[in-house]
């Protein structure tokens, strides 16, 4: 009985300290990963996010809706997908505005029903 205590006790440290092992590294890497570094070029109307693992370029159009349980601010591209950005600026919240950006999608749950959730690396206006 006493010799199973403490084998329990062992084999509990050992898998307490590989999770904290392994938490730790992923804790470092997603910092490493999610560091962002934000410039605006007021020239062009352009603001870059940093860089995505998986970039998408495309053109679209900022669509406004007031409408309970809509996304206040999508971006319509223009091969009709409907797109939530998760961290788009003040600068481009404007109906109707034309915008090249570049897009990683993200893995959440959607904030509305019609758009997938996105963060923008590169956005500017057209």
């Amino acid at each position: 009985m006493k010799k199973s205590i403490i084998t329990l006790s062992i084999l509990a440290a050992v898998f307490l300290t590989l999770g904290a092992c392994k938490c730790s590294e992923t804790a470092t890497h997603q910092t490493t990963n999610e560091k962002e570094t934000m410039t605006t070029t007021e020239s062009n109307k352009e603001v870059q996010y940093g860089v995505g693992i998986d970039d998408n370029t495309t053109l679209g159009s900022i669509v406004y809706s007031d409408k309970e349980g809509d996304c206040e601010y999508v971006i319509k591209t223009d091969d009709g997908r409907m797109l939530d950005p998760q961290n788009i600026d003040k600068s481009f919240q404007k109906d109707g505005m034309k915008v090249e950006f570049t897009f990683a999608a993200l893995r959440m749950m959607n904030r509305c029903e019609k758009a997938n959730p996105i963060r923008i690396i590169k956005i500017k206006a057209m």
